[in-house]
């Protein structure tokens, strides 16, 4: 037998091992994060910019740095003002460390903010002893690159506290996963999807009042985070930052364009879409969380 059969089986043997054996996963994540800081350089150096929020935010805390403080007043290219006062101090510090709103400084700390949910993500992973290869499906998502890097939405700060509160959940840190929460949820409202399923852990691991004493912390941690505007206008910040009537613009929906325009507005559909996902949340309750 050729020598260079037994040499290409122990190479073949050696790439499925550490692909597969999830003690090499920590390896892996360590090599595909040194390989995202360099895509993350290719990407600024060589693709064009997509200009969809990001002037708007900075436009925004720009006012509010200037001393406005009535949330229905701010305003930007793409509108009013939407989101909760995390927001709003987030990028006003960006505001300054990126001179005003330089696009370059913007993409470098956003490159950094996503290696950096990367790597909670890929904590997660390791946590549950998923495979080395399970984490090579982390980077090859061209939206998310694309969300990070060339639009710089406010989304990717918010998941961030999402993913840090669930690293937390797996080491039955309750208390700071639920300040996690808050700090997300200041964010983006969106977040708030992820209460309940956060709520029925903290029942199940705690009981009824310290998980209700914990809720009440989430509260407490908002209207800290708020004061400014809710000392000044407080009907105007929280109709504005967290209005559940609020309606989204169809050419931004990656989700639902399949669906048509028509049918993305009709009652129906959205009233269906609410009662699907409450339906999902009651049979994951019923059948699966309470296994």
């Amino acid at each position: 037998m050729s020598p260079v059969v037994p040499t290409f089986r122990k190479c073949l043997a050696w790439g499925v091992d550490f692909l597969a054996n999830p003690r090499n996963s920590f390896k892996m994540a360590v090599l595909l994060l040194l390989w995202e800081w360099v895509l993350c350089g290719l990407i600024i150096r060589f693709i064009k910019y997509t200009e969809v929020d990001w002037s708007t935010y900075m436009i925004q805390v720009r006012q509010i740095l200037d001393g406005e403080r009535r949330y229905d007043r701010i305003q930007g290219p793409t509108g009013p003002i939407v989101y909760p006062a995390g927001h709003v101090y987030l990028f006003s510090a960006l505001y300054h460390l990126t001179d005003g709103g330089r696009i370059l400084q913007g993409q470098m700390f956003f490159a950094g903010l996503y290696v950096v949910s990367l790597a909670v993500v890929m904590a997660l992973y390791i946590q549950c002893k998923l495979p080395p290869y399970s984490l090579l499906l982390l980077c090859v998502s061209k939206r998310i690159h694309s969300v990070f890097l060339l639009r710089m939405h406010n989304d990717t700060v918010a998941m961030l506290g999402v993913y840090v509160m669930a690293w937390c959940l797996t080491k039955q840190r309750w208390t700071a996963a639920v300040v996690w929460f808050s700090l997300a949820l200041s964010v983006k409202m969106s977040v708030l999807l992820f209460a309940p399923g956060l709520a029925f852990l903290l029942v199940a691991a705690l009981g009824w009042m310290p998980a209700l004493r914990l809720g009440l912390l989430t509260s407490v941690i908002q209207v800290a985070l708020g004061l400014p505007f809710l000392l000044s206008y407080p009907y105007e910040y929280i109709t504005m930052a967290f209005d559940f009537s609020r309606r989204f613009f169809f050419d931004i929906s990656y989700n639902w364009q399949f669906m048509g325009y028509d049918t993305f507005f009709s009652p129906t559909f959205i009233r269906g879409l609410l009662v699907a996902h409450v339906s999902v949340l009651l049979a994951f309750a019923t059948y699966r969380w309470t296994r």
